[in-house]
């Protein structure tokens, strides 16, 4: 139906346009069978009045003021003007009927739409009036007939102007009540814009924001559903957050296929064409036909749906889809604001997936799909916040899988990444929680709560006895054993990252007593751990400022009872306490990456030893250096003993590897 015939259907409504109003319209103006029969004769000479009454009739209305404004210029009139001939022969009907006052509300309609000025056209309507009025009082030849005629005449003329008048009256103030709807629903929008803005700063979950946006949209839009869909694998837009009548939704289908009839309504077709989709009449919108019984069943007259769009660069998820039980209760204007409520959720949501990703890569291992390090120390923070609160105590557990280096190297890389991912799920499935897991190379960290140390020495036992299956889907009877380091909280210290580190000092010890061993953080550790760091600074200061001195112990021949070759030992000058014998500070120094640059050290001096040394080069003899675990792994040890060979210009048969007992 077309905006015009509705205005003229409403404003007939309001009228209560029928024959009873007719006759109450005759009586209000007093129009009797004298009137009657005077109208009938006026409408005669009207009708049959010369060509020139309205050539005449044209001239005068081009010298009358007010009609000049009224039209601006004359080419209304030149092309109009049978329509007005027809118009002013019309008004003199003998009755008012039906036809004749929708004629005349279709003029106020006109008027209002063309912003008529109506005290300007009542002025030209008068002009216009009383010179039709003239040229019958002039064909009238009976004088006693004048006053009938006038006052008749008047009657029509007043009826005519009020029918207008009231259609142009009748849409300003429709106009004017729509006007303060919009303004209603343009607050109403700002409102919805403000604290769903508000929700997006205070929320950073994807559903969350969800389904309190709906509850908005809901409490402070009015609306009587709200509801929004995601796009799944098969193309149907399922519904992740509701509120309202959300009974509407249930076994609904809804696609953005546009091959079927259910991809082409308001939800499917904002989805696909990243638009804005309203429908004001459902009933008769051919696009809501797959849902038109749901929605008259819930009473629902108005839906929009709006995309949600991410990122601009790629298809929309899903949409927000809004219900009213009220017809057109979203215009042009607030469909518009709403659509930025869409657009700040694509935003939020944009930003909370992109913080997500950054989150995985900071705070997940990607190997097994555990927390790392960053997000252990984290979370133990969190954890720890609330075992305070609650009188619980946290064991900070670090476990070590022993030898790691050497099964990756017999089974290889790829079988050791499966044994790391099988020993992540096994813990996990042991806490039945990964989020209190985590992995740093072959270094698992885990948190226990518990309230009696009894629970801690079984869940203890029951960590050890994961050892006990193998892994032999990754290799056959392969057993992995593991060294385990505990620290509590709160007795071992008030933060996340001084529970961590007394955690893995323990089990820096654990390691030394052997593989398989428990070993629980004491201050006697703490003590110690503190002297080791210490001398591992002297260490490196020792390396930088040449302290360290190589003697050379000879190696027998028992068949010749000769001199063989020479074994290097390190030395130490230490600054302050003399010269001191690897026992006082190889073991520190085989624990830290310290003893990659002083091995390279030891093959560049014995390199340059045999070089400076005529003896050194005698055939068949040998120049031994010890090597440790650490160095045999170095993927550039090969490449260090091949550089000092060349750079020295020696014959490397005259070199001699050894490897400590540790490596074995």
């Amino acid at each position: 139906m077309k905006n015009h015939d509705r205005l003229i259907t409403i404003i007939s409504q309001n009228l209560n346009l029928d024959e009873a109003f007719i006759k109450n319209l005759q009586h209000s103006l007093s129009i009797d069978e004298q009137d009657k029969e005077i109208i009938t004769r006026i409408q005669q000479l009207i009708t049959n009045a010369p060509d020139q009454l309205w050539d005449e009739f044209h001239t005068y209305l081009k010298g009358i003021n007010s009609f000049k404004k009224f039209f601006d210029n004359f080419s209304f009139i030149k092309n109009h003007t049978q329509a007005l001939n027809d118009y002013f022969k019309r008004f003199a009907s003998s009755t008012p009927d039906n036809d004749y006052i929708l004629n005349r509300l279709k003029v106020g309609i006109q008027l209002e739409k063309y912003d008529v000025n109506p005290i300007l056209f009542s002025t030209s309507y008068g002009n216009v009036y009383s010179y039709l009025l003239e040229y019958i009082k002039n064909s009238i030849n009976d004088d006693s007939l004048l006053a009938p005629v006038v006052k008749a005449y008047m009657k029509i003329v007043f009826l005519d102007l009020a029918l207008i008048l009231y259609a142009y009256f009748f849409v300003k103030d429709k106009k004017l009540s729509e006007s303060k709807k919009e303004l209603a629903h343009v607050t109403r929008s700002y409102r919805l814009i403000h604290e769903i803005n508000d929700l997006i700063i205070r929320t950073n979950d994807e559903k969350a924001l969800f389904e309190n946006t709906v509850k908005i949209l809901v409490a402070l839009g009015n609306f009587d559903l709200a509801w929004i869909g995601i796009v799944d694998n098969d193309l149907k837009v399922v519904p992740v957050a509701s509120c309202g009548k959300t009974e509407y939704l249930d076994n609904i289908f809804i696609s953005v296929d546009p091959a079927i009839p259910e991809g082409n309504g308001p939800v499917g077709t904002a989805i696909r064409e990243k638009i804005t989709v309203r429908i004001n009449y459902p009933d008769e919108d051919p696009r809501y036909a797959p849902w038109k019984e749901r929605a008259h069943k819930y009473g629902f007259k108005s839906i929009i749906s709006m995309p949600i769009v991410p990122d601009e660069q790629h298809d929309a998820i899903g949409a927000i889809t809004l219900y009213s039980c009220h017809e057109n209760f979203v215009s042009l204007g607030e469909a518009a604001m709403l659509q930025e409520v869409a657009n700040d959720l694509s935003f939020a949501i944009r930003n909370i997936r992109r913080d997500k990703e950054y989150e995985a890569i900071l705070f997940t291992d990607t190997l097994t799909g555990l927390g790392n390090v960053h997000y252990f120390t984290s979370m133990l923070s969190s954890q720890m916040k609330v075992a305070s609160q609650q009188n619980v105590k946290l064991a900070i557990v670090t476990i070590d899988i022993d030898n790691f280096t050497a099964i990756n190297n017999s089974i290889g890389y790829l079988q050791g990444d499966k044994i790391l991912q099988e020993f992540g799920k096994r813990i996990s499935q042991l806490l039945h929680n990964s989020h209190l897991v985590a992995r740093s190379s072959d270094e698992f960290y885990t948190i226990f709560p518990f309230t009696d140390d009894m629970e801690l020495i079984n869940f203890i036992d029951d960590l050890k006895r994961l050892s006990m299956t193998p892994f032999d889907d990754i290799s056959n009877d392969l057993m992995v054993t593991y060294c385990i380091g505990i620290a509590v909280f709160p007795g071992d210290g008030n933060n996340a990252d001084d529970v961590v580190h007394k955690s893995r000092v323990a089990l820096s010890e654990a390691k030394k007593i052997g593989y398989g061993t428990v070993c629980y953080y004491s201050e006697q550790l703490f003590q110690k751990n503190i002297k080791k760091i210490s001398l591992q600074q002297e260490l490196r200061a020792a390396l930088k400022n040449n302290e360290f001195e190589l003697y050379y112990q000879p190696t027998i021949n028992l068949t010749t009872r000769q001199i063989s070759g020479l074994e290097a030992l390190i030395r130490w000058h230490h600054p302050k306490r003399g010269m001191l014998a690897p026992s006082h500070f190889i073991s520190v120094l085989e624990s830290s990456d310290i003893i990659i640059q002083v091995g390279r050290w030891i093959i560049a001096e014995v390199s340059r030893q045999v070089q400076i040394t005529p003896q050194l080069q005698q055939h068949g003899f040998t120049v031994s250096f010890n090597v440790s675990p650490a160095q045999f792994y170095d993927s550039n040890f090969i490449v260090d003993v091949i550089k000092s060979v060349k750079s020295s210009m020696i014959n490397p048969s005259h070199l001699q590897i050894e490897v400590t007992e540790n490596l074995l």
